[in-house]
């Protein structure tokens, strides 16, 4: 099986009659993006295949090879790209900040359910797309191909896990190193 089918997680919350259609729109476009890919590129072998119980088996699947506009991936060698969307001039740069989460990034607790088709990383850029340019939730619904709640409930995760990680951090020099590098006085 080649194609992937994106189901929306739908935990505690509703979605109204303009997320049904755009959650249809994305799907389409989604069919049609991995049906071209299919017919451009070389069938790879190299992915794990799993045996079920029933004698089926399945290729995984990466989320990483969503159709998306935008990834973590897709910053890489882009300088510009990266400048605009996140505020940090480059993928070396983006990565240390993603790193200094820790590896609780990997464990979150969503607040409307688990979020299975984004991988972590792009999840953190998301969060930063969402800061950085202030996109409204059904741009980075279409630029990450998920649908606007998957969004909503990453960005208040992401926000609420890197409030947490980040406000334990001591950015603050020992007393003794200020005063060492403090200018002496002028006059």
């Amino acid at each position: 099986m080649f194609l992937q089918d994106f189901d929306v997680v739908q935990a505690e919350f509703v979605m109204d009659s303009e997320d049904v259609a755009h959650e249809e729109e994305v799907r389409e476009e989604t069919k049609m993006v991995q049906t071209s890919r299919l017919l451009q590129e070389p069938i790879s072998s190299s992915q794990p295949s799993k045996t079920h119980a029933s004698g089926t088996k399945s290729v995984a699947t990466q989320v990483s090879q969503r159709s998306g506009c935008l990834s973590v991936e897709s910053l890489r060698g882009k300088p510009q790209r990266a400048l605009y969307y996140t505020g940090l001039e480059n993928f070396e740069k983006l990565m240390p900040v993603y790193h200094s989460l820790g590896p609780s990034a990997c464990e979150l607790t969503y607040r409307y359910g688990a979020v299975e088709n984004v991988s972590v990383e792009d999840q953190f850029l998301i969060t930063l797309v969402k800061l950085r340019r202030a996109e409204p939730d059904y741009g980075l619904a279409m630029l990450f191909d998920v649908c606007k709640k998957t969004v909503q409930n990453i960005v208040i995760t992401w926000l609420n896990f890197m409030y947490h990680e980040w406000s334990q951090m001591n950015i603050w020099p020992p007393k003794e190193l200020v005063i060492y590098y403090m200018p002496d006085r002028c006059c």
